[in-house]
């Protein structure tokens, strides 16, 4: 199979997702409550997202009229509507503007109904009955998994489906200028990623995807060799499983931040196995075992265990370095505790790395 980089279908892309920018700040906040913030990105990237998201701004309720919290318009679109076979931006969003309105219910429908079913195809009878038949749409709708606001705008993109779309692709009309002065910043960096893909990949017959991806994909999830590149969702790999023309949709800073995420593996990795390479000393082990039942005192503890209280004093230090005990001031006295959440951690870590979740 030859992999191949598509340039024009990556802009698209890019398009589609731009406006989903200006809730930046928002999703940032809701990672940040539920810990999961990116070390990762950069202050630039930040920076460079808040920026758009200002731009965007005077457009903000506008874009939330299509881009819910799960679904947006041209991800329930994108199934049977793929950017493929189009010259430009304008030609994919003139074919959306040409479509009949019974196409695109039938392309939402099918979307929806795959969702709830956890299913990859379904029979052309079962999206006919659906869509000619309101209740049946609400018994879908009613299946899914999100919120009642996302839920109502989803009713109503199936009640109006072609006036909704039609108001959307006007908006995108309206900010193509806007996206254009951004996409020219990043097209050459999007070109030569995707063209470096496609080179690794045809030189090792796809097999250096497991390494390029980190383990997430491999070459049997991408069965068209269809590579687009993605600037607007930067640190992800998505497949999108459309009928005809399946691809993966590569973030530009996925390289970087799998290197990130060796080289932070590699450094916890080794932290572990510090950790447990010291409490396999008996001496310290048993150090740790005192200093947890509150005796802190390097001398008591060196003459229980019968050593020096230099030896002592030299295992405590090791002790620190390694986190498994800090110090603490209580009562203007500084003493030694156990550091427990550092321990559960790594417990709880090599449990995942021995394959227990």
């Amino acid at each position: 199979m030859q992999y191949t980089f598509h340039p024009i279908e990556s802009q698209i892309i890019n398009l589609l997702f731009f406006p989903q920018c200006v809730e930046f700040s928002k999703h940032e906040a809701e990672c940040a409550k539920l810990g999961e913030c990116n070390e990762f990105s950069s202050e630039s990237l930040t920076e460079e997202f808040k920026r758009i998201e200002a731009t965007l701004k005077p457009f903000e309720k506008r874009i939330q009229r299509f881009y819910y919290d799960t679904y947006s318009i041209p991800r329930l679109l994108l199934k049977n509507y793929s950017p493929f076979g189009h010259s430009s931006v304008e030609s994919y969003l003139e074919h959306l503007e040409n479509e009949a309105e019974q196409n695109l219910l039938t392309c939402i429908v099918t979307k929806l109904y795959l969702d709830i079913r956890e299913e990859s195809s379904v029979c052309d009878e079962v999206i006919q009955q659906i869509s000619q038949d309101i209740h049946a749409q609400m018994n879908v709708l009613d299946s899914l998994e999100t919120t009642p606001d996302e839920k109502w705008k989803l009713a109503n993109l199936l009640r109006n489906p072609k006036v909704l779309i039609t108001e959307w692709l006007a908006l995108l009309h309206e900010l193509l200028p806007i996206f254009a002065v951004y996409y020219d910043s990043k097209k050459e960096q999007v070109e030569q990623l995707g063209l470096r893909l496609i080179q690794q990949l045809n030189e090792t017959d796809g097999n250096a995807l497991v390494g390029l991806s980190n383990g997430m994909i491999n070459k049997s999830l991408v069965p068209s060799g269809r590579i687009l590149v993605s600037c607007i969702e930067p640190v992800s790999i998505q497949i999108y499983y459309t009928p005809k023309t399946p691809f993966v949709l590569w973030g530009l800073e996925m390289e970087s931040f799998i290197k990130y995420l060796q080289i932070t593996r590699e450094i916890y990795l080794r932290e572990r196995v510090n950790l447990f390479k010291i409490l396999g000393d008996k001496t310290r082990y048993e150090v740790v075992c005192m200093i947890a039942h509150g005796v802190d005192s390097a001398k008591t503890i060196a003459t229980t265990l019968g050593v020096s209280q230099p030896t002592i004093s030299y295992h405590i230090n090791n002790l620190v370095t390694s986190k498994i005990v800090f110090l603490e001031r209580v009562n203007q006295k500084y003493i030694h505790k156990v550091n427990f959440e550092m321990l559960e951690k790594t417990y709880q870590a090599m449990l995942h790395d021995f394959g227990k979740s």
